[in-house]
């Protein structure tokens, strides 16, 4: 088939319904319909051959089966570990000892970057677990949700076992596979672009500075200064300590993370020697290429999945023999998860499905010859990152805005970039990190409405509150994206860049809220001075 204007249409179909409806899964199906009528000739069953011949065909593929198992399997754990008692009384624990604003926003901040498994779970267990403390310690709920937001998503899409990172390999790895690529592998592909997806790197680096610094500025600096108006409870808070910590302690409550550390060790194992089974080429003298060649060499689908199934069964076992929770309800909670994927897992297939449209269409091909041969190939990352940051806001979907633009960004950057890899990684790492943006700030978005609820925030305080603070680092990571790739600078030290102007930023422009309030309590202020 040949490339045509029409390759666009499906696409763009799905993008303008995304925006227009904000209902991601309607907009990929009429995507998906729309691409099918123009390939089987706008036959009247052109409906029912989009669902047989490219729907289902999606879900059957083996690897997009075992993808879904795994994303199943982890919902089934990540809600074993947000309805137990003991992860929340064992956050609480460790928390004795805050008696500084500034000290316990660093510790929240350290609680979300543990809880990189899920964003979901992530916002939840967080934003409730801290939610009084912020209150005693005169935090904003605001800040709370800018904090609990901001290490859900952008930590999930990062970490290498988590319940995105299934989704994002077999994205990558459809196109590749599309167009043949043999140089690259989906996993290999998704570590390398790491160092290019600023926006969920430098946001998570922003956030850290915001409360190590204890300066704000815009709509955050005023909700810090009337919640430091407010009057505190900490006398309540206290009780609450010494109750929960007598309950954790009887509890073993530090099991609870046992089946999250296998996963992580088991997965990491199970790719490293899965990976030097298949052939991967070890080399002594480059540590960092090896760790890549043996991940890359792995079946990272299957990998995933025996970790996964494992933890389950290790949770399964621990909850109710050492943390006393009764089986059923345990498994309950296991259930309730796995259902809870649903949605996403019809995302997935939409995903993959639209992908496969823009395959037979040549929808990369197209935009290869609208761009010219003149086209300079370093714009690619930063209009990559430009459009996913604008269809993820617009939607408050992240993996919708990746199966759109997965299927065009690939093979686009697999023809520019046959020279320069760097373009390759900055691409995927565009996508990747521009559709966290919307995923992050949206109003939309599910992870901003959980945050927020979870915080005890208005979902519109805390957009209100939050937006200044993306929009910054999201106009710094694009700087760093463009000039990173155009000169080209390595990533490392552009984010090092990227993360001293913002710390500038937020040093010379930022103000402490403390020290604009009359009558602040001796201790917040004093201790807070840094």
């Amino acid at each position: 088939m040949e490339a045509t204007f029409f390759s666009l249409v499906p696409p763009l179909v799905a993008i303008i319904l995304c925006v227009l409806l904000r209902e991601a899964i309607l907009a990929l199906f009429v995507g998906i319909v729309v691409g099918a009528l123009y390939i089987y000739d706008f036959s009247p069953l052109a409906f029912f051959r989009a669902v047989d011949d490219i729907i289902i065909s999606a879900f059957t593929d083996r690897d997009h089966a075992v993808t879904i198992f795994f994303t199943v399997f982890m919902g089934g754990l990540v809600e074993i570990l947000n309805r137990s008692p003991s992860a929340h009384e064992l956050i609480r624990s460790l928390t004795d000892r805050i008696r500084t604003r500034v000290r316990a926003t660093i510790i929240i901040w350290f609680s979300g970057m543990i809880f990189f498994i899920d964003d979901y779970a992530n916002a939840l267990i967080v934003g409730n677990t801290y939610r009084k403390i912020a209150d005693n310690l005169k935090i904003s709920r605001e800040k709370l949700a800018y904090i609990v937001d901001t290490t859900s998503a952008p930590i999930t899409s990062l970490a290498l076992v988590s319940t995105w990172i299934g989704i994002e390999i077999t994205l990558i790895s459809d196109q590749l596979k599309a167009e043949g690529s043999t140089l690259y592998t989906g996993y290999g592909l998704f570590i390398s672009s790491i160092p290019y997806r600023f926006y969920p790197l430098l946001a998570l680096f922003f956030a850290l500075m915001v409360c190590v610094l204890g300066r704000d500025f815009g709509p955050m600096l005023r909700a810090e200064r009337n919640a430091l108006k407010s009057e505190s409870q900490e006398e309540d808070e206290a009780d609450l300590h010494k109750k929960t910590k007598d309950i954790v302690r009887g509890k073993k409550a530090w099991l609870v993370f046992l089946p999250l550390l296998l996963l992580l060790i088991g997965s990491i194992c199970m790719l490293g020697i899965h990976g030097h089974i298949k052939g991967a080429v070890i080399d002594p003298d480059q540590l960092w290429q090896t760790v890549i060649n043996l991940f890359s060499a792995a079946d990272p689908f299957l990998c995933l999945l025996w970790a996964t199934m494992i933890s389950c069964l290790i949770a399964l076992i621990i909850h109710p023999l050492f943390l006393k929770e009764k089986l059923l309800d345990v498994f309950s909670h296991w259930m309730e998860g796995c259902r809870g994927m649903f949605t996403i897992s019809v995302i997935l297939t939409l995903a993959w499905s639209i992908g496969d449209i823009c395959q037979l269409l040549k929808t990369g091909d197209y935009v290869a010859v609208l761009l010219g041969k003149d086209f300079n190939p370093y714009y690619l990352p930063f209009l990559t990152f430009l459009f996913a940051a604008i269809i993820s806001f617009a939607t408050g979907t992240s993996f919708g805005t990746m199966g759109i633009l997965m299927p065009i960004a690939v093979p686009l950057a697999l023809r520019l970039g046959v020279d320069n890899p760097e373009i390759i990684y900055g691409a995927v790492g565009s996508v990747l990190g521009g559709a966290i943006f919307g995923d992050h700030c949206s109003p939309l978005s599910d992870t901003t409405i959980l945050s927020s609820g979870a915080s005890g925030c208005p979902v519109t305080a805390h957009v209100n509150t939050q937006l200044p603070y993306a929009l910054l680092v999201a106009a710094v990571a694009g700087i760093c994206l463009a000039f990173g790739i155009w000169e080209p600078i390595p990533p490392w030290l552009m984010l090092i860049v990227g993360g001293c102007i913002l710390f500038g930023i937020l040093y010379f422009f930022g103000k402490k809220p403390e020290n604009t309030v009359e009558n602040a309590s001796p201790h917040i202020g004093e201790n807070d001075s840094r």
